[in-house]
């Protein structure tokens, strides 16, 4: 998992890279290609791989063992302040959320069986983050079939609050916790911290790798958070990368 989601990051970091320096506007088609390509290149570095492409491989040779599978699940934002624009894309359970005066919007969708099944009327959202199938992915990087990317675009609008995380992160913290978190905090620093002691006070059963990347647009605490907090001895950041920041242990990337 974790050479997978380091690989995952690489290609991704050097493709935005490459688009940031040809002052392209965030773009979700773009997003949508670039993940797919990293899908592609996780493919080709998986075990057997070269023997698969081999046509007189033996059957018995061209399968690798499954636990020696790559793969890794992806959250890409693209923010573009000068324009006024988001991008994202991702696939499979890591999560993007946005948070508008203080209310919660989870604009990625999990590629899970459970999603499914909220799709569906049968559950809702709080039932699903306790279902026994909710880690079960239909899609990922790295599997044998293709992908398709879930991607989306907005204005950006000051005050907007973005937080991407894997499953062991949004797994322990329901839709109002979030935002009661996002009321007590002074800076993005602040509320990554309420936030990661929330889920060290009570930790979900059989917690997965929890990371989070927190970005803050211009001043929430004058649009977003309903009761701002006065503590000045904090340092008033706007984006904060913390330092679990980057591939999980199970291969979940932010």
């Amino acid at each position: 998992g974790a050479e997978a989601a380091k690989r995952v990051v690489d290609a991704i970091d050097a493709d935005l890279a490459r688009l940031a320096s040809q002052a392209m506007a965030p773009d979700q088609s773009l997003l949508q290609a670039i993940v797919r390509q990293a899908h592609d290149a996780l493919r080709r570095a998986q075990p057997g791989a070269q023997l698969d492409a081999r046509a007189d491989a033996a059957p018995a040779a061209r399968k690798a063992r499954p636990g020696d599978s790559m793969h890794a699940t992806v959250v890409v934002l693209w923010l573009d302040l000068a324009r006024r624009l988001a991008a994202w894309a991702h696939v499979g359970d890591s999560r993007l959320y946005l948070l508008r005066h203080n209310r919660v919007d989870q604009v990625s969708r999990d590629d899970s069986a459970v999603q499914l099944l909220v799709d569906a009327g049968v559950i809702d959202r709080e039932q699903a983050r306790r279902h026994p199938a909710k880690n079960r992915l239909l899609a990922a990087l790295g599997i044998a079939d293709d992908i398709d990317p879930h991607a989306g675009a907005a204005a950006l609008r000051d005050g907007d609050v973005w937080l991407a995380c894997t499953d062991g992160w949004w797994d322990g913290l329901a839709d109002s916790d979030i935002e009661h978190s996002l009321d007590g905090s002074v800076s993005v620093n602040a509320w990554v911290e309420q936030m990661r002691a929330h889920l060290a006070f009570a930790p979900p059963p059989n917690q997965d790798n929890h990371s989070a990347v927190a970005v803050w647009v211009g001043r929430p605490e004058d649009i977003t958070r309903v009761m701002p907090a006065f503590v000045p001895t904090v340092p008033d950041d706007t984006i904060s990368l913390p330092s679990d920041y980057g591939p999980g242990n199970d291969g979940d990337t932010r």
